[in-house]
C-alpha cells in the first residue's frame, strides 16, 4: 500500500513540475487567458542557456555562449528591459513591422523566418505567432522585392492600395482583379451612376501599370489616362458629380 502512495506522489510531483514549465513560458491577457505560447526559440533564433538553465534565444550566431546578433531573448520566466520575454520582444517588433507593411483592413503583422513568409492578417495570430491562428484568416504577403509586391494580387502592397482607395456612386464595390496572370493587378471600382446603370473603372496607377506590361505602346496608340473613361476619377467626374462632359471624356 506504500509503494501505490508514493507512486502517486511520484506522478503529482511530475505533473506540478510540467505545469510549472508550462507556465513560466506562456503569456496571459489581462482576463487570464493563455494568449501565446512558444515552446522554442522564435523562428530564425538559435538558442543558448543561462547558469540557472534558462533558455536564452538570439537572432544570430552564438560564440561562447555570447550573442552575437541585434537581438537576445529569454524563453521562459519574466523578461526584463534588457533581456525581454521572447513573447513581448516579437510583440514589439510585430507592432513596428505592421506600421510598415500591413493595411489598415490587415493590421496584424506575423512571419516564419524558416519558411520565408511574412505576412498581414486580421484575427489573431497562432500560439507561436508564426503564422494566422487559421487558414480562413483574411491575409495579405510581403515579398522579397518591389516587383513580386506589386505583381502579385495578394500583396500587402496592392491591399494597401485597395484599402485608401476611396469608393464613390452608389452601391460602390473595389476590389483586385488579375486577367492576366504574372501582369500587376487592376484596382476596380463598381459603382451605380444616377441613371441606375453599373459602372466599372480603374485607378489610374493600376490601369497604367496594365498596360505597360500588355500593351507597351498604348501611349502612341492615343490613349491618354486623363481622358479616359476607365480610369476612376474620370469616370467619376463624368458619371457621379457631373463636372466633365462628353468632349472632356476619352471612351
Amino acid at each position: 500500500m506504500l509503494e501505490v502512495t508514493v507512486f502517486f506522489t511520484l506522478i503529482a510531483v511530475l505533473l506540478l513540475i510540467v505545469y510549472l514549465v508550462i507556465s513560466r513560458n506562456t503569456i496571459y491577457d489581462a482576463e487570464g487567458f493563455e494568449t501565446h505560447y512558444l515552446a522554442s526559440c522564435p523562428s530564425g533564433y538559435n538558442h543558448s542557456y543561462t547558469a540557472d538553465g534558462d533558455v536564452l534565444c538570439c537572432d544570430g550566431q552564438i560564440m561562447a555562449n555570447k550573442c552575437l546578433g541585434d537581438k537576445q531573448c529569454i524563453l521562459n520566466g519574466k523578461g526584463t528591459a534588457t533581456l525581454p520575454n521572447c513573447i513581448d520582444l516579437l510583440k514589439q517588433e510585430y507592432e513596428q513591422k505592421a506600421t510598415t507593411w500591413c493595411p489598415s483592413s490587415l493590421p496584424q503583422y506575423f512571419e516564419d523566418r524558416e519558411k520565408q513568409i511574412k505576412g498581414c492578417t486580421s484575427g489573431p495570430l497562432n500560439s507561436t505567432m508564426n503564422a494566422p491562428k487559421t487558414t480562413t484568416q483574411p491575409q495579405c504577403h510581403v515579398y522579397a522585392d518591389f516587383n513580386k509586391n506589386r505583381v502579385a494580387k495578394d500583396s500587402c502592397y496592392n491591399v494597401t492600395l485597395l484599402d485608401s482607395t476611396p469608393c464613390f456612386g452608389q452601391n460602390c464595390t473595389k476590389e483586385l482583379i488579375q486577367p492576366v496572370p504574372g501582369v500587376p493587378p487592376l484596382l476596380a471600382i463598381g459603382f451605380t451612376d444616377g441613371m441606375g446603370m453599373h459602372r466599372i473603372a480603374y485607378t489610374r496607377e493600376s490601369l497604367a501599370n496594365f498596360l505597360d506590361v500588355v500593351n507597351p505602346r498604348w501611349k502612341d496608340q492615343g490613349i491618354d489616362l486623363e481622358k479616359s473613361i476607365n480610369v476612376a476619377e474620370v469616370a467619376k467626374a463624368f458619371y457621379v458629380d457631373k463636372t466633365r462632359n462628353q468632349s472632356q471624356v476619352q471612351f
